[in-house]
């Protein structure tokens, strides 16, 4: 599963079901949850977190970001374009 382009792996056993994360901010916790809102996992919040980021560092992330969204953009809009 992608979340917020972190790759976080649930479990090979729940391939093909319906997941939802749910972020539990003040312990930086993702639960995520199955059919009837039963907990499947339970990971710690991965990324940036509890401390401060250099505003160079925040500047070449937006920089890094931008790049990743215009190189999806063309599948975003068109994702079964036909190769000739």
């Amino acid at each position: 599963m992608l979340l917020d382009d972190q790759l976080s792996y649930v479990g090979r056993q729940y391939a093909g079901w319906e997941v939802v994360a749910q972020l539990d901010a003040p312990t930086r916790q993702v639960r995520f949850l199955g059919n009837r809102h039963t907990v499947l996992a339970v990971k710690p919040l991965r990324g940036l977190v509890g401390q401060a980021m250099p505003l160079e560092a925040f500047v070449t992330w937006c920089e890094q970001e931008a790049h990743a969204l215009w190189r999806r953009y063309p599948y975003a809009r068109h994702p079964f374009k036909q190769v000739s």
